[in-house]
């Protein structure tokens, strides 16, 4: 891996923390090894903030969710947009449940009472047969729920995992795509509609979120590594991110 200053990323005005040169279009807008706090950083030079209480980190990873004794997650500067795409390594902390058990791994959500009366927005699970990742497209002013799922064993789900996932809608059509790198499983679908993102509220990403974050659900997900861009990047720079990022997590002893 390369190891710069992100200040001298594609030339912007970033912070001077250091980073990693990431072989993509865009660096991301966010990325963390969670090794020190200096790499729990963005592109923006905030770093990901703890809610509902401080995380669990050990040498592997943090440990993330509502299913812990007390909840955590991470609070990213990176808003929810149209085009998105993430990557992130982790595995579920216990076995996989039946129901709404799922282990939120990335998602931003809101509440939009007054036109939709829905909860809205991204969220990416591990859930009891598979990854998924939900998206909620609007057409012809009403929002569905869809999702598409990378379908995984409970001996999977348990162990070290890389995930890759990409989301692009246009004022058309919303499509979302999530591939399990270990497993060697994906699903990509479409659906009619742009993806809904309400008027003057812009959710950011957070890491271990839950997708109805009010209700308490008995998973949790230990996460070692996290990235994510505000653009939809191709099939040949998702790969050459996950080899990297692979070769990285053999370094701590992490094969996936």
């Amino acid at each position: 891996m390369n190891y710069v200053q992100t200040h001298t990323v594609s030339g912007r005005a970033v912070s001077s923390a250091l980073g990693y040169i990431y072989p993509t279009s865009q660096q991301p807008a966010y990325a963390s090894r969670f090794k020190t706090p200096l790499e729990n950083m963005a592109e923006s030079g905030l770093p990901a903030v703890p809610f509902l209480s401080l995380p669990k980190i050990d040498g592997m990873g943090v440990q993330l969710g509502r299913g812990l004794a007390v909840p955590a997650a991470l609070q990213t500067p990176v808003p929810a947009t149209k085009d998105m795409t993430f990557l992130f390594a982790a595995r579920l902390l216990k076995a996989p449940q039946d129901g709404l058990s799922y282990a939120g791994a990335l998602g931003g959500n809101y509440y939009n009472s007054a036109s939709k009366g829905e909860w809205n927005g991204v969220f990416v699970t591990l859930n009891k047969d598979n990854a998924l990742v939900y998206v909620c497209p609007e057409k012809d002013g009403r929002i569905s729920t869809q999702f598409a799922g990378a379908p995984l064993t409970e001996t999977q789900l348990m162990a070290w995992g890389l995930y890759v996932g990409r989301i692009a809608s246009d004022d058309q059509n919303t499509t979302a795509m999530i591939r399990a790198v270990t497993a060697g499983t994906e699903q990509t679908q479409t659906w009619p509609g742009s993806l809904y993102i309400k008027p003057g509220e812009t959710p950011s990403i957070a890491l271990g979120a839950d997708y109805v974050p009010v209700f308490g659900m008995a998973q949790s997900v230990q996460i070692a590594r996290a990235i994510l861009w505000n653009i939809a990047l191709t099939d040949a720079e998702m790969a050459a991110v996950a080899a990297m990022v692979r070769d990285d997590l053999e370094q701590d002893g992490i094969t996936v």
